[in-house]
């Protein structure tokens, strides 16, 4: 990630979302012919306590049902209002060009934030298989990984999204399984109750920490996933899975010089940890990592592909065209030299749970034994 860009775009976006309140209130004023203060006081109590709302999903204060309510209410309104904001530039936008009665204008714009808002929200309840071959040089026989991430268990999600995704996972006859990070987001649900049903899985399950995890107690987090008894976590290390190599790394910043927001200054990277792993780069390699930084590291090291998550390809506008400016490697399939990089979009959300433009995902990717050569 561009961190420079990261920091430019976070401050813009704080006087973005004003400049889209003040729109609201000035433009549902002119629609309803009112004064400015109603709306501005309505917008306003929703737009802060949507934040609010937003801003407890990890604190111990929203463990209790109130809190709960307000996460998850606060998250819808956030997610509304910025369909809202879409709605009525869209049809200010064609007002330009033709003359649109007032009574029309109201009802086009009702219609299309319900319209747009209720696919957002069933388009993140309804996760795809995305299959993606990749040739890997030098693998004896072919492998099929299917990775999750970023299920962000706790207030929009718990133990029957995780059953879902199970089975989900289970009709494809795995080789192994690896989750790359943000299994939890918050200290509602935060219990091995909730992630029971990955207890099925009947083949090796591997697993690495994501910056979610890290906020509400990584260490919390790596005994609740150590219960289950069938899932290995990776702190720093490699291990041997049908025919390849993993190595799993903490979630950790690039180099010494990147100075992400998700992890302490100071503390060890990629560039200064993956050099000192017993990696053997005879072997066929796989590196996990939850955020896709680092790439060159990775690429240096030998390994062969390099899974992440974290991005969730944006979610929803406008996020996913910011995501293809703050993020090297967005979502999808990339190669850097010999090496493929595969981002998923993750099979959860944060934030609103809305998705547009992006599927939430169970990412099958069937490894082969073929030429890496450009």
């Amino acid at each position: 990630m561009n961190y420079l860009v990261t920091a430019v775009i976070t401050f813009l976006s704080l006087g973005v979302m004003v400049g889209l309140v003040v729109y609201l209130v000035l433009r549902t004023s002119a629609l309803l012919g009112c004064r400015a203060l109603w709306p501005a006081v309505v917008y306003g109590t929703l737009f802060v306590g949507g934040m609010v709302g937003m801003l407890l999903v990890a604190s111990s204060k929203s463990d209790n049902f109130a809190g709960h309510l307000l996460v998850v209410g606060g998250s819808a309104v956030v997610g509304v209002l910025l369909v809202l904001v879409v709605s009525l530039a869209l049809v200010d936008l064609v007002g330009l060009a033709v003359t649109i009665p007032q009574k029309v204008r109201i009802v086009a714009v009702a219609t299309l934030t319900v319209v747009v808002a209720a696919l957002s929200f069933a388009n993140a309840a309804r996760p795809v298989v995305k299959q993606v071959p990749i040739p890997v040089e030098g693998l004896a026989q072919p492998v099929r990984v299917v990775q999750l991430t970023d299920m962000h268990l706790g207030h929009n999600r718990g133990a029957r999204h995780v059953d879902k995704i199970v089975s989900i996972v289970e009709a494809q006859n795995p080789d192994v399984v690896v989750i790359t990070g943000d299994l939890f987001d918050s200290r509602y649900r935060l219990s091995p109750a909730t992630i029971a049903p990955l207890h099925r899985l009947a083949v090796p399950v591997l697993f690495v920490v994501g910056n979610h995890d890290g906020y509400i107690g990584v260490e919390h987090v790596k005994r609740i996933v150590r219960s289950l008894g069938n899932v290995r976590v990776l702190e720093n290390e490699v291990v041997e899975l049908a025919g390849l190599q993993f190595v799993g790394l903490d979630n950790m910043n690039a180099d010494s010089l990147d100075v992400g927001p998700h992890t302490k200054p100071g503390a060890p990277n990629i560039a200064s940890v993956l050099p000192t792993l017993p990696v053997d780069r005879t072997k066929p390699t796989v590196v996990l990592h939850h955020i896709p930084s680092g790439a060159r590291y990775v690429a240096e090291a030998g390994a062969d592909l390099y899974l992440s998550g974290h991005t969730h390809g944006g979610q929803f506008p406008p996020v996913t065209w910011l995501d293809e400016l703050m993020f090297d490697y967005n979502k999808g399939l990339y190669r850097l030299g010999k090496m493929a990089i595969y981002v998923s979009t993750g099979t959860g959300t944060t934030g609103p749970q809305m998705r547009l433009g992006t599927r939430p995902e169970v990412a099958v990717l069937d490894l082969y034994c073929g030429s890496t050569s450009k």
